[in-house]
């Protein structure tokens, strides 16, 4: 079983996902069929990329809101340790359950070409296409490995997808947009083989670009010659930026109303992936937009989104002796309030919107403050600077 969302409905635009985790790689390093004849590339297990994609399907299933664009379909592939059910819940629908297939190369196969036809059905659909693993570089150009890799220990790229030539091929072929998400590693160069006689799978032929390139995002975790990160048993960081970015973190206002596209997403996760790099402290994730052209609608708030706020007061020893107060400007009056307290504030809940922060100090340590108004907007945090005190 692959599909665990199905709502297709051929004659009209909808959003098919193609979501792919692989943690366990039997052939790798430390797999429970490993062959030391197998070209290992120093790779082994993961722990991250299911967890990653279950988090990616899950808030697709449980979260997506695009009345133009309705979810269709969702297929996805995991390959872990110990299996789980992928469980969700649904808003109309309840509670759902289903047992995920491995994601080999073999399985792909299945599903690719059906996955591909509902988004040739109508024009106006969104196919999108996540991958977190293992990745590697044959000859300059991004590899996917799947949990087949190595089976043919002669051969082993037969379980593995060449990336470029798969998105260019499907670009090509499907009239509406296409969003791949590749949160997979870019560091490990293999110079002896050309991507052509790798025996990696592309599923599809390339052709030249024509108008469907006009529709188009491909993001990728980590640029050329370096490395995506998630910790043990956790979300990743480029999936977890991601998904905050899809919440509202990527969200800009049109004619009224929120939304999330394939254009204002891009700048924010640059910024939420830089704040969880500082977070998580060691060596920094850079991700790469290798293209984006078009636009389109990738999620309706149904809300105003919520923005991280953070105050703090220069000088620093300001902020201990302060109650402060957050208040809204606009809409049903609002006010978030704090008692002294050691450390900056970052208030939750904070929809966008104009505020004003007030403070009053113990012991008359410093004058009472009231802050200009100023905009809490996506992605946040906003003030990005400490309130700087007379």
């Amino acid at each position: 079983m692959t599909l665990v969302f199905d709502a297709i409905q051929p004659n009209m635009p909808q959003a098919h996902l193609l979501v792919v985790g692989v943690g366990r790689y039997p052939h790798l390093l430390d797999g429970d069929q490993f062959d030391a004849r197998v070209r290992h590339l120093d790779l082994g297990q993961l722990t991250s990329p299911p967890v990653s994609a279950r988090h990616f399907a899950k808030w697709w299933c449980e979260n997506y809101n695009n009345p133009q664009v309705p979810l269709g379909s969702v297929e996805l592939f995991l390959s872990e340790v110990n299996p789980t059910p992928f469980e969700y819940t649904h808003p109309q629908n309840g509670a759902q359950s289903f047992a995920a297939a491995e994601a080999t190369v073999a399985n792909l196969l299945q599903v690719f070409f059906d996955w591909q036809a509902r988004g040739e059905a109508h024009p106006g659909s969104l196919l999108v296409f996540y991958f977190c693993g293992h990745g590697v570089l044959v000859g300059g150009d991004q590899v996917l490995l799947a949990q087949d890799y190595g089976q043919n220990w002669r051969s082993p790229f037969r379980g593995a997808i060449n990336f470029m030539r798969m998105y260019q091929g499907l670009a090509s072929a499907v009239a509406g947009h296409k969003c791949f998400f590749i949160d997979a590693c870019s560091n490990v160069p293999v110079d002896d083989l050309d991507i052509r006689d790798a025996g990696a799978e592309g599923f599809l032929p390339t052709t030249s670009p024509n108008t469907n390139w006009q529709r188009l995002m491909v993001l990728r975790a980590a640029v050329d010659g370096s490395s995506a990160y998630g910790k043990l048993n956790k979300v990743s960081r480029f999936t977890n930026a991601l998904v905050e970015c899809l919440r509202g973190r990527g969200a800009k206002k049109i004619g009224g109303r929120w939304v999330i596209t394939t254009q204002s997403i891009t700048d924010p996760l640059y910024r939420v992936l830089s704040a969880i790099n500082f977070d998580e402290g060691g060596l920094a994730q850079v991700h790469t937009p290798e293209a984006n052209a078009g636009e389109m609608v990738l999620q309706e708030c149904p809300a105003p989104p919520e923005v991280p706020v953070v105050i703090d007061f220069d000088p620093q020893n300001a902020i201990d002796e302060a109650s402060l107060t957050l208040e809204s400007l606009q809409g049903p009056p609002r006010q978030l309030n704090r008692p002294p307290q050691t450390g900056k504030w970052a208030p939750a809940g904070v929809t966008a919107g104009f505020y004003r922060v007030k403070a009053q100090f113990r012991n008359q340590a410093f004058p009472d403050f009231e802050s200009e108004p100023f905009a809490v907007l996506p992605p946040g945090p906003e003030p990005t600077e400490p309130i700087r005190l007379s």
